[in-house]
């Protein structure tokens, strides 16, 4: 292995979306960039992921990093570059008084182009969806244009830009060493492969995103948390293809998801975008990767009860990482102690409707040394308050 550098003006550490993301970003604007990637393209949460693409979130700022992000997604996918499975979402609304937040939700929708989200009543819903149980619920919000796609496929599309406007890739290629020249301000970076230089780094690096942090003498204090997935076979084929449905509970409790797959098959789960002091934290590089079978059971359970089709078949499908921000919130930005480098992280469980705009995000603070593309920018920065490590538990 050769000690002589090679010299760029951007290194991005992880192939995921957010890696993916920011890569394309930053090429886009000139900079000569490369991708470190510890495995292959996609390989972390983004292989894991559901691929759900949603555009609603209750939280403001989470809901127009969606908008802009699933902007991204339908425009690639306009293009040919992704295949997008278009499918609806649903979210069910348990009383009249939490209306009001969802009707803000669409407001900023439309603010971005997106018109076609609305709000169902009950009835409407069960003549839609016959076979989704809604008896606990006043209405729905329904977002007709929402779908997945497949989150290797996103990861192509977006390293095909970046590769297009001179972008590198070096997969199976780990950090092992780093070193800070603070005169000249120069990162060195030394990996399986030799030594490279620049002049930032972007830690886009998932559940490894903590312990490249550490290596580069930061905090970026996200929780790779474990989630599995569950498959469902309905019983009976049916006239319409089910949307993405996810209920929405309090702050810190579990909720059902399911999407359709193809023709009876659906993926399902319980998910929850906050960080679940349960789950504890797991080693990204040794975790169990089968899924449990009282998980399966209780899947099947709350989804029997939910969809009104009995004799549905069930069965493990996989487990996945979920890095997990402690404030439940997205970590982008520069660090206070070296702004030259940039987290982008905290993405669990909604990288693949998120991604996309919070790497062009992670790219301009790169390039300009400030953020523009979001109207509170500063909430995500790594160092804020509502950041506090977390305690470190193996399960």
């Amino acid at each position: 292995m050769s000690s002589k550098a090679v010299s760029y003006d951007v290194v991005v550490i992880g192939g995921g979306v957010a890696g993916m993301s920011t890569a394309a970003a930053l090429s886009e604007r000139g900079a000569r960039t490369l991708v470190l990637e510890r495995n292959q393209l996609a390989s972390g949460s983004t292989v894991h992921s559901a691929g759900v693409v949603a555009r609603i979130n209750l939280d403001p700022l989470a809901q127009e990093v969606r908008v802009r992000s699933v902007g991204e997604v339908d425009r690639l996918a306009a293009e040919g570059s992704v295949t997008k499975q278009t499918i609806g979402s649903v979210k069910p609304i348990r009383s009249e008084d939490d209306i009001p937040g969802y009707e803000a939700c669409i407001e900023i929708s439309r603010e971005y182009g997106f018109n076609s989200n609305r709000i169902i009543s009950q009835a409407e819903f069960s003549e839609l969806f016959p076979h989704i149980v809604a008896d606990d619920f006043v209405a729905a919000l329904f977002s007709p244009e929402d779908g997945f796609v497949d989150g290797h496929q996103l990861c192509g599309a977006l390293w095909d830009r970046a590769r297009e406007r001179g972008a590198e890739l070096q997969t199976k290629t780990p950090l092992v060493g780093y070193e800070f020249d603070d005169r000249m301000t120069r990162h060195r970076l030394t990996t399986s492969r030799g030594v490279v230089e620049c002049e930032s780094v972007v830690n886009a690096a998932g559940a490894w995103a903590p312990t490249v942090a550490e290596m580069c003498g930061v905090t970026v204090p996200c929780v790779p948390q474990r989630h599995q997935v569950v498959f469902a076979r309905l019983a009976e084929d049916l006239d319409y293809r089910m949307p993405f449905f996810a209920e929405h509970l309090p702050k810190g409790d579990e909720r059902l998801y399911f999407r359709h797959e193809q023709g009876r098959d659906l993926i399902v789960g319980v998910h929850s975008s906050d960080l679940q002091e349960s789950l504890g934290s797991v080693d990204p590089d040794n975790y169990k990767q089968s899924v449990d079978d009282a998980y399966v059971e209780m899947v099947a359970r709350l989804f029997e009860e939910r969809v009104n089709l009995k004799d549905s078949g069930f069965a493990p499908a996989w487990t996945g990482i979920y890095p997990m921000s402690p404030d439940d919130q997205y970590i982008v930005g520069p660090h206070q102690d070296n702004p030259t480098i940039v987290a982008c992280a905290g993405l669990g469980g909604v990288g693949i409707s998120s991604g996309c705009a919070l790497g062009r995000l992670a790219a301009e603070w790169v390039l300009d040394g400030e953020a523009t593309s979001l109207s509170d920018p500063d909430a995500l920065l790594p160092d804020r308050d509502s950041l506090i490590a977390p305690v470190v538990v193996s399960s």
